[in-house]
């Protein structure tokens, strides 16, 4: 784990002739009244020892030691608030020393993170020469530490031979002088009892083998909760705010950089060293003594014993040439040590450069495949505009056509526009063809006097070629033009349809919300409240149960319906035509030839009407920029501050609700068990969170309104008795 942030830059290993002036210093030390100058063989940019960082002034610098599973990474992680690779178990997660850095408010500390004594995969001399590495080649670099944190684990319950062995070889790293920026920290007090813990700590202050030696030296004894805070008092107490405070030179730095010793003539080395030296005599007694058996087991011819020896012995040997091997690692000199450092940081920038190539490489294609595929949206985009410029003009061009057919002539026909109604349902065979139901009736453009040919007629606004034998010619009048509608206010007016048309609408339900007002009307049953003074509300045996009732600005209202004979009637109140005068001319001059199909009130006089002759509307000038040909919208509700939903002879559906009326856009948007068509809606113009919807396929959803509520489960029971909704989902 490399943690000196080569993949910076490339100059990090520079040589000696190319630093900037001021950027490293030689350390010179007066040794027996001589003065010896150590030149550092190679040195490295200052960013390398500072996790990449540029260097600042008043850098403060930590390292943090202890045996293996002390949680030295632990502790960093809490004062950097970054993760850093920790070791759950009996092996060391940290392999090399890592530099991380600690934000102050005043200045930068960085923490030394290295690899544990007492490791079970790394002998103490391995993880030593890291350590020294580091130590030398940052002092050889002008950086000095201020301080040292040594993590112990309270958990132990006393001070066992490895953890002397290691206390001891690290007060000789630092040496006596440096003790007192040294700070002793248990740690892990959560796992211990607290009368436990204070006793073993009392232990370690008052042994003057173990702490009390360095205690009486000026080291600190502090304990460390496993938290942020924690951490970061620990940081406090070396620093104490106080840049200035000098910088401590360990003996291991002075004696191998200023005095040229190898690491096994260091005092730390040679800790070390008689470590070894132990475990090599301890070993070679055991081998003696094994040889003397093995003696005793061949003359008495007793060979399961003596192959249980030899293979006691050969591994008694194998740990001797280990130790030899470990005794032989420390003759290494700085140069030596460092050229072994730079070696590993040449191969880790080596190794980073070469993942930055792949990685420039990955991008390279990214960005190639990015632009193909921008090239391929764009030119999507561009056929998109391309048919939709398309499309609007040859929609202009048709409603061009229409409003020229639908233009009353200055001059008096010279004949009369001639009409065809539908015998049978015709869907269009090709493009261009104009589909229509049986009964529909059907303005004739073009025709020859051969029924087997194709003609050319108009429906809904819609001009196209269809087969003249599904036809029968309508020998009616055409409709009066609209003259001034007078106030009907609430008579009856009644009117047959002309024979032949099948223009009688159906309503399977009509919902109508404003303000406190609403009426829904069904085949079975109403629902209704709040409604003016003397409303028709009455149910009369000659309506058939078939009505569409609307609510409009102030009292206005429209009612719709047939008698038992199917014929029509219409009551409107005196509001009405005060509030939508221009729907009342419309619906006088053309509701005789066909039943109103949608009728919807808006506020400040909007109005929509479609009828079989055609549509009138005042509706948002947003709505209609957005539905476009206008010919093509079957239905048109209104909701407030200019809220609208819009449905098409296609099926399609379009709203713009204005950020209003909750969960009605999730439903019109997805429907409800695969049923997306509308039958009918009602949004409440006065309250933005009041709204119902009815499917064609009879299932319904509704939010009550927040001004105006209704009551929840009668209008449940509506839909239920006269749909056979269940409520499962609403």
């Amino acid at each position: 784990m490399v943690r000196y942030g080569f993949t910076r830059l490339k100059d990090r290993l520079v040589d000696s002739d190319t630093m900037s002036n001021g950027a490293m210093e030689p350390v010179a030390q007066t040794t027996g009244g001589s003065e010896k100058t150590q030149e550092p063989k190679q040195q490295v940019d200052q960013r390398a020892f500072r996790d990449g960082y540029e260097p600042a002034e008043g850098d403060v610098f930590i390292a943090v030691l202890g045996v293996t599973g002390a949680g030295k990474s632990t502790f960093i992680s809490k004062c950097t608030e970054k993760e850093v690779s920790i070791g759950h178990n009996l092996q060391a997660c940290t392999q090399e020393v890592g530099v991380f850095l600690c934000k102050s408010r005043d200045f930068n500390i960085y923490l030394v993170d290295t690899p544990g004594f007492d490791d079970t995969d790394r002998s103490d001399t391995e993880v030593l020469k890291e350590i020294a590495s580091w130590l030398t080649a940052s002092y050889s670099n002008s950086i000095k530490l201020h301080g040292i944190i040594y993590l112990h684990r309270i958990t132990d319950p006393r001070m066992q031979g490895s953890g002397m062995r290691n206390l001891h070889m690290f007060k000789r790293l630092c040496g006596d002088q440096n003790l007192a920026n040294v700070v002793m920290a248990t740690c892990q007090w959560e796992r211990v009892l607290e009368a436990d813990g204070v006793e073993r700590e009392r232990q370690l202050k008052e042994t003057h083998n173990f702490w009390g030696y360095m205690v009486e030296r000026g080291s600190k004894i502090h304990r460390h909760y496993n938290n942020r805070e924690s951490a970061l008092r620990l940081i406090d107490s070396l620093v104490s705010g106080n840049t200035a405070r000098p910088k401590i030179v360990l003996d291991i730095q002075a004696q191998m950089v200023d005095e040229g010793k190898d690491l096994a003539d260091t005092a730390a080395g040679q800790a070390v060293d008689d470590a070894i030296a132990k475990e090599r005599q301890r070993f070679a007694k055991q081998i003696a003594e094994s040889q003397a058996d093995l003696r005793e087991a061949l003359a008495s011819r007793d060979r399961e014993t003596a192959d249980i020896l030899r293979q006691h012995q050969d591994e008694m040997n194998e740990r001797v040439r280990k130790l030899d091997k470990e005794h032989s690692a420390l003759q290494v000199s700085l140069e030596r040590l460092q050229e072994e450092r730079f070696a590993k940081m040449k191969k880790a920038l080596e190794d980073a450069e070469k993942v930055s190539a792949e990685a420039r490489q990955m991008m390279e294609m990214a960005k190639k495949e990015q632009a193909q595929n921008k090239k391929a949206l764009l030119d999507q985009i561009r056929a998109k505009d391309a048919a939709e410029a398309k499309h609007k003009k040859e929609m202009a061009e048709l409603q061009a056509k229409v409003e020229a057919l639908q233009t009353p002539s200055a001059k008096p026909a010279e004949k009369p526009k001639e009409y065809a109604i539908a015998l049978f349902d015709f869907s269009g065979e090709t493009l261009g063809d104009l589909a229509f139901k049986k009964g529909d009736r059907i303005r004739i453009i073009t025709k020859s006097e051969n029924v087997n040919e194709w003609w050319t007629g108009e429906l809904h606004g819609k001009i196209g070629l269809f087969p003249a034998n599904y036809t029968t010619i309508d020998t009616d009048e055409p409709p009066p033009t609209p003259t001034k509608a007078g106030s009907v206010s609430s008579q009856k007016s009644r009117v047959r349809s002309p024979p032949g048309i099948n223009s009688l609408i159906l309503w399977p339900c009509s919902l109508s919300l404003w303000a406190e007002k609403f009426f829904f009307v069904a085949y079975t049953s109403d629902l209704y409240g709040n409604l003016p003074k003397d409303f028709p509300i009455d149910r009369k045996a000659d309506n058939n149960g078939n009505r569409c009732i609307i609510f409009g600005e102030g009292d206005s209202y429209y009612i719709h319906y047939h008698d038992a004979l199917m014929q029509c009637w219409t009551q409107r109140s005196d509001d009405f035509l005060k509030h939508y005068p221009e729907a009342e001319k419309y619906l006088t001059a053309y509701e005789q030839f066909g039943c109103p199909q949608c009728v919807s009130l808006g506020s400040n006089s909007q109005y929509f009407i479609r009828t079989a002759w055609g549509a009138s509307y005042n509706i948002p000038k947003d709505a209609e920029t957005y539905l476009g040909n206008m010919a093509l919208v079957e239905n048109f509700w209104f909701g407030k501050n200019g809220a609208w939903v819009a449905t098409k002879y296609d099926g399609s559906r379009c709203w713009d609700l204005k950020g209003q009326y909750p969960g009605l856009i999730e439903r019109i948007r997805t429907g409800i068990n695969g049923e997306t068509r509308i039958s009918t809606l009602a949004m409440n113009p006065k309250d933005d969170t009041q709204w119902v919807l009815l499917w064609k396929n009879g299932l319904a959803a509704y939010n009550i309104g927040t001004q105006y509520p209704i009551d929840s489960f009668e209008i449940e029971e509506f839909f239920t008795k006269n749909f056979g909704c269940t409520w499962a989902n609403k």
